[in-house]
């Protein structure tokens, strides 16, 4: 059960596994999910919460060292859950948003984050969660107008 692997992985701390998890559960459970409005908005706040605040999540991180993912981690994750989704609907979407190459959408969020102007020299800014959020919403709103998907996602 996908919610319940999410769940697992909440717990334990892996804001990547939970996201992953919770998004793939969020499209293909949306009837369920019409049913449970407050568990549909918890999976939301946790996917959320996971792009914002990936090294805060739980203390097992940090009680049994575990590494700790970034927001490009979290992000690139969801990407290629939501690119799986276009090629199980046979959706045919493409471009840039669109491959299942985790490291292509590493570099490019880690490149957002590289060219964020910084009063200080040498120091990295972090990348804007907003844009994370705001690429991850787009491509959800494609998947959702996927002929092959019709019905998958909750109104």
């Amino acid at each position: 059960n996908l919610f319940l692997s999410g769940q697992a992985a909440q717990v334990q701390g892996n804001c990547v596994k939970a996201t992953k998890y919770y998004f793939a559960y969020s499209i293909l459970a949306s009837d369920e999910l019409r049913a449970l409005p407050q568990r549909k908005e918890r999976i939301d706040k946790v996917i959320e919460y996971c792009e914002a605040f990936p090294n805060r999540y739980a203390e097992t991180i940090v009680q049994f060292q575990i590494k700790l993912p970034d927001a490009c981690a979290v992000y690139s994750e969801v990407a290629i859950a939501q690119n799986e989704m276009n090629e199980l609907g046979n959706c045919g979407l493409t471009g840039s948003r669109w491959n299942r190459d985790y490291n292509y959408h590493y570099r490019w969020c880690k490149d957002l984050s590289n060219n964020t102007p910084s009063p200080t020299p040498h120091v990295v800014l972090p990348i804007s969660n907003s844009v994370l959020s705001n690429e991850r919403r787009a491509r959800t709103n494609e998947l959702e107008s996927c002929v092959g998907l019709k019905g998958v996602f909750a109104k």
